[in-house]
């Protein structure tokens, strides 16, 4: 349904409220805008991954229509979806603010759900959740702990757990196949069924299953008429059918909205229809039969390519009923796809067979698989140039989140071999990164990170080794990690204090030695040292309030110092003292700025003193920093929006695109803030023009002056004028139907005939966004279309 039509609905049961009763409601159409203009109408949107779509991806479906404006525009929006989807979309509904559900840490935050779980059924099964936190920690057991970080797999398996004996599967589908099995023994008290119905029932669950995910109309919402040709009449209380609503396995969700009259129903959980509709498939070509020199004939297949089937396929390489002939039929074919376009479709089959790989892992490709992984990874050596090529950033790193998931015996192996082989630091801490996403308490890799913090000058590398602290399972070497820590924050505010190192600091780092003091990394030392070792607290408090006590610092930085000690104790009287300081006395604005942010969480009153500053300061930046956060506490905002309005009409073009990308993005003026994109398309600045291209790109679906500026900035490149590839980016990020084809053949042309690695790289990653949000049949057809 259409989000504007849904809305137009709302409002018409607003007004019909509104005449009901005019002493209270006054003048109803006024009235029944009000919540709009202010904002106060929110739109909620649950399970955007359910939804049907006309354009393939709901997410990029919802946001058309909130560009297409009207009320739309002017409300909140708050929408959920599985994460699936979610990392499918590329740069799909940028002003929204995101924020996901995390999986469970291991063993710390798994181990007490288990416990609470068991405790929560009775005192007497808190031995029953000890045990199955025991065969968890069991070697050969790092799949199944991977897949218990999510809550609702982790859910399913302490219900499998308590209802079975005791026994852990070893893949996803084993997981879902033991939950099914668990479930009518569950339900069995209250609706028994015989066995020929569990096998009759679960069969057309399958077909359901399968047939609803491969219509796009449908998906995961199931019309009643479409479920009546697999079931059965519900009404018919011997029906599938019926059985399938008395068990849970299908509920219903609502009505159609062509017709009320017309129920739907959903599996479950999504998952569960995934599971199903794997086990109602038996031959591998229902997932991919390519036909390499027509793609588009009618008997090719590409299911492999979209979304909404990865998690079967996944699911159907882990089931025990299938041959592993079928299977490996299925992979070789993944491993060997022939795209005939520059393999942006070759590299994602082979995507799909490294995630398939934690389902099957005695597949014969197995090293084919995992040294292509890490070649897309971390590059290939060219040793005529001795040199190693890199792939574009957006494949390299879901390579490594590939084979962070991959959890088979010969990742690990092959990864310390790459390790042993590299010298260049950066690229070992990758490696490391993904080995102890395998394995937490690998002691080479963290011994390599131990003595790398000890001895590199590298301030990029120390962040990523205390992100990586964070995530091991430091064990034994806890306390020596802890000791190396407290030493860098003493020895930092030694410097502060002094203003030198002391002949004695022997235990001083490489990058301490060689850079000085650096606050920032010492803030996220203390947050390292907090997450490792929560006993810590007392210490990091100390540390910062001492630092706070040195009057040399600067505003900004004594302004980071108290926020971070307010976060480990919200009363500190030394930080909320500093603040205060700042707020009323520093001639600095922008730390004004982040003092009013820090002491004032209630809205009424930052609102009033961020508008006071607004009134007051003279740095434009300041300023722009200021009427963002207004608009995010309040869109109406009068002197923000007037102030944004305003930056519009500016020459410096910088300022005037970022006033209308936040107007925008706030859904406020968005005309008036478009006509000013379209405006800076003849700006003399060339990024000015590109960026508001882009912009324009994203807004409307074939935006022909923005494309025309980015093409003819990709013809300028052709020709050597530019050499930075800023063009071929944008030209990734554009909403295209009918000239989807003209943008594809342009980067594929500069993609060949380009002289330029970087210009290269930035054009095949622009055609690899496309490729994962396209059908390969479109694509193929517009890669060698003429026109």
């Amino acid at each position: 349904m259409q989000l504007r039509i849904l809305i137009a609905n709302k409002i018409t049961s607003y007004r019909n409220a509104s005449f009901s009763d005019r002493t209270f409601f006054g003048r109803p159409h006024k009235i029944a805008l009000l919540p709009f203009n202010r904002g106060l109408v929110w739109l909620v949107l649950d399970g955007v991954d359910e939804m049907q779509s006309t354009l393939g991806n709901p997410l990029e479906e919802i946001g058309t229509q909130i560009r297409q404006g009207g009320l739309l525009q002017q409300a909140r929006i708050v929408l959920s979806c599985r994460l699936n989807l979610w990392d499918n979309g590329i740069n799909t509904l940028e002003s929204f603010d995101n924020y996901r559900t995390l999986d469970f840490s291991y063993p710390q935050q798994v181990e007490e759900f288990i416990c609470k779980w068991f405790g929560s059924q009775s005192p007497a099964q808190m031995q029953t959740g000890q045990q199955f936190c025991v065969a968890l920690r069991e070697p050969g057991k790092e799949r199944i702990r991977d897949l218990v970080k999510n809550p609702l797999r982790l859910t399913l398996l302490c219900f499998n757990w308590y209802l079975g004996e005791g026994n852990l599967p070893q893949t996803k589908a084993g997981l879902y196949e033991q939950f099914v099995s668990y479930f009518y023994e569950w339900k069995k008290e209250q609706f028994a069924t015989t066995r020929e119905q569990r096998r009759r029932l679960n069969a057309a669950l399958g077909e359901l299953a399968r047939d609803g995910i491969d219509k796009e109309t449908m998906r995961f919402r199931l019309q009643q008429e479409f479920v009546y040709e697999y079931l059965g009449d519900p009404d018919d209380t011997d029906s599938l059918f019926a059985i399938a609503l008395r068990l849970g396995w299908l509920n219903k969700v609502g009505v159609e909205a062509e017709n009320p009259r017309e129920a739907a129903y959903a599996f479950f959980h999504p998952t569960f229809q995934e599971y199903f509709a794997a086990l109602a498939i038996s031959d591998w070509h229902y997932f991919l039969n390519h036909i390499p020199e027509n793609p588009s004939h009618a008997d090719a297949n590409y299911r492999i390519f979209e979304a909404q089937w990865r998690e079967t396929i996944i699911l159907w390489f882990g089931r025990k009923t299938v041959s592993d002939h079928n299977k490996e039929s299925l992979m070789l074919n993944l491993v060997n796809f022939t795209d005939n376009c520059a393999n942006l479709y070759k590299i994602q089959a082979y995507f799909l067979a490294a995630t398939s790989i934690a389902e099957f892992p005695t597949t014969k490709y197995i090293d084919i698989i995992l040294d292509k992984l890490i070649i897309l990874a971390f590059g290939r050596l060219d040793e005529s140039l001795e040199e190693i090529k890199i792939f574009p950033d957006t494949i390299s790193k879901n390579a490594k989140t590939t084979l962070a998931r991959s959890h088979h015996p010969r990742t690990i192996s092959k990864l310390i071999q790459l390790f042993e082989k590299i010298n260049n630091e950066e690229r070992k801490e990758q490696i490391v990164k993904i080995i102890i996403a395998l394995c937490p308490s690998n002691k080479i890799a963290l011994s390599y990170l131990t003595i790398s913090f000890k001895t590199t000058k590298n301030r990029k590398l120390i962040q990523c080794i205390l992100e990586d602290f964070q995530e091991a399972d430091l064990d034994e070497l806890k306390f020596a990690i802890e000791k190396i820590l407290t030493n860098f924050l003493n020895i930092s505010f030694k410097i502060c204090f002094l203003g030198y190192l002391e002949d004695k600091d022997t235990e001083v780092t490489a990058y301490l030695l060689h850079e000085g003091l650096d606050i920032h990394l010492c803030i996220e030392v203390i947050r390292t040292l907090n997450s490792i070792q929560p006993n810590s607290f007392t210490f990091s408090k100390t540390i910062l309030e001492n630092f706070l006590k040195i009057s040399i610092l600067d505003n900004r930085t004594q302004c980071l110092l108290a926020a971070e000690l307010i976060e480990i104790d919200s009363k500190n009287s030394l930080a909320n003292k500093v603040l205060r300081t700042i707020f009323k006395s520093s001639s600095d604005d922008e730390a004004r700025f982040w003092a009013i942010l820090c002491l004032y969480k209630n809205d009424l009153k930052k609102v009033r003193y961020l508008n006071e500053l607004m009134d007051n300061t003279q740095d434009i930046d300041t300023a722009i920093d200021i009427a963002e956060s207004l608009l995010k506490t309040d869109h109406t905002n009068k002197k923000a929006l007037n102030f944004m309005i305003e930056l519009l009409d500016t020459t410096y073009g910088f300022y005037c695109f970022h006033a209308a990308d936040t107007l925008i993005k706030n859904k406020i003026e968005i005309q008036r803030a478009i006509s000013s994109l379209f405006n800076l398309l003849k700006s003399d600045e060339t990024d000015v023009r590109h960026s508001a291209a882009e912009a324009l790109g994203n807004i409307y679906i074939d935006c022909e002056d923005a494309i025309n500026i980015l093409l003819k900035g990709l013809c300028c490149r052709n020709k050597g004028k530019q050499n930075f590839p800023f063009v071929e980016s944008c030209l990734g990020n554009l909403k295209l139907e009918r000239l989807f084809v003209t943008v594809v053949i342009n980067l594929k042309d500069c993609l060949y005939q380009s002289s330029d690695y970087v210009n290269r790289g930035a054009c095949y990653e622009s055609l690899w966004n496309y490729a994962n949000t396209t059908h390969y049949p479109i694509f193929y057809a517009a890669w060698y279309s003429k026109c």
